[in-house]
């Protein structure tokens, strides 16, 4: 019972947020209407999240038709899988 109970302890201490229920860890942008959906600033498409560089406009165009940016943006694959992944699709 104590080796349970210690074991707890530990994992507790590495991760206090474990008996957090009601952490929410999404976060909100919030864009500002008078921007047009097609914002480019310091380099990032706002509404997107998406680099500005060649390409972005048909990555936004085509890609966020069929699911989210977010999807893009937490898949970091090399330039090869991407192809790849696009070729699939």
């Amino acid at each position: 019972m104590f080796v349970i109970a210690g074991g707890g302890l530990v994992y507790y201490m590495f991760n206090p947020s474990f008996l957090d229920f009601n952490s929410n860890s999404e976060t909100l942008v919030v864009i500002p209407e008078e921007l047009d959906e097609d914002h480019i600033e310091n380099g990032i498409h706002i509404r997107t999240g998406l680099v500005d560089a060649e390409g972005l406009m048909t990555v936004v165009y085509n890609c966020t038709n069929y699911h989210s940016a977010k999807i893009v943006t937490q898949n970091r694959m090399n330039a090869e899988r991407w192809n790849t992944t696009i070729k699939w699709m």
